[in-house]
């Protein structure tokens, strides 16, 4: 058996999972993609993240993308 451990950045709750069922939950991180001409674009990335984050749910990021901004 698989497990992992997972919790909510916003309200700590344990979202951590086996391999017996499917369960989900919003994860969200940073990817750089492939420019496709010769420009370059300042990008700013608010709130700044340095690792993914979990979320229970939309209510959840919601209220985290609030509290970092």
């Amino acid at each position: 058996m698989i497990s992992k451990k997972i919790t909510c950045d916003n309200c700590q709750a344990d979202l951590t999972y086996t391999n017996n069922y499917m369960e989900w939950y919003l994860t969200l991180g940073t990817a750089a993609k492939e420019k496709k001409a010769n420009v370059s674009y300042l990008m700013n990335i608010e709130p700044i993240l340095r690792q993914q984050k979990q979320f229970c749910g939309f209510e959840c990021l919601k209220q985290w993308i609030e509290n970092h901004d």
